[in-house]
């Protein structure tokens, strides 16, 4: 869940019943009565970017090659994909050099992050806005998503690639 600072401390500093009432309020009733099962904990949102996620016979993957915002839960996807991707290209049967192949994983893998990047860093202005307009705009935006299973299937398909 994540908020501006100035909130966070609000609710670091309250007591359980206030807890309980901002939970209420941001996932409604749906889930019934949840309960807090350990103390409240604060860990601030860094966006991490790196110049190369290679080097000399050395690739990043997952959060070590940057980060992306978790409010759509990407990031392990994001790993998975780098190893996934880093594996293939590694296994191909060419003359390429390691160096070469390297370069073509920091290509593939920079083409998805800055997608997802662009979507979570995105959704979260657009979730967390004031403006009247923008909020109507992405209810109503959400509403045609929710109904398009051409979208869905989009959007799954960008988020497994």
């Amino acid at each position: 869940w994540s908020m501006p600072r100035k909130a966070a401390q609000e609710v670091l500093a309250s007591d359980q019943s206030f807890l309980d009432q901002k939970i209420r309020n941001a996932i409604g009733d749906d889930f019934g009565d949840l309960i807090l099962s350990g103390s409240i904990r604060q860990f601030p949102l860094n966006s991490v970017t790196v110049a190369s996620v290679i080097g000399k016979r050395l690739a990043l993957v997952g959060d070590a090659g940057g980060t992306v915002h978790p409010m759509a839960g990407q990031g392990l996807n994001l790993g998975l994909g780098d190893a996934s991707i880093l594996t293939r290209i590694l296994s191909e049967k060419s003359n390429a050099s390691l160096s070469s192949k390297l370069r073509k994983y920091q290509r593939r893998r920079l083409e998805k992050v800055v997608i997802i990047r662009n979507v979570t860093h995105g959704l979260h202005k657009l979730f967390s806005t004031d403006n009247s307009f923008a909020g109507c705009a992405r209810n109503v935006g959400m509403s045609i998503f929710d109904r398009s299973l051409l979208l869905k299937r989009l959007a799954i398909g960008i988020a497994s690639r």
